[in-house]
């Protein structure tokens, strides 16, 4: 499963296309049963979580969460998160 958001209205980005690519490269790893969460951003909130997470004060095209540890009982393996900056990327 692929939980796709889009902040970034206007982007012109084919999500449906996205979401299909992520799926096919998480089959391609062995992963195709697990979750990743997909967010397209603008560079000001990409730059937000750079400086947050990493102390970096700059944009950046793109970062990503993994989650260590799942749930005991998972209903769906999540991987974890992915940020795309639209504008940098």
């Amino acid at each position: 499963m692929i939980y796709y958001r889009n902040d970034v209205r206007g982007s012109g980005v084919n999500g449906r296309a996205l979401v299909a690519t992520a799926k096919r490269l998480l089959a391609a790893i062995g992963e195709g049963a697990s979750a990743l969460s997909l967010t397209l951003v603008r560079d000001e909130a990409i730059r937000t979580l750079n400086r947050e997470y990493r102390g970096k004060d700059s944009a950046t095209d793109v970062l990503s969460f993994p989650l260590e540890e799942p749930a005991k009982r998972p209903v769906e393996r999540l991987l974890g998160d992915v940020v795309i900056s639209v504008d940098t990327a």
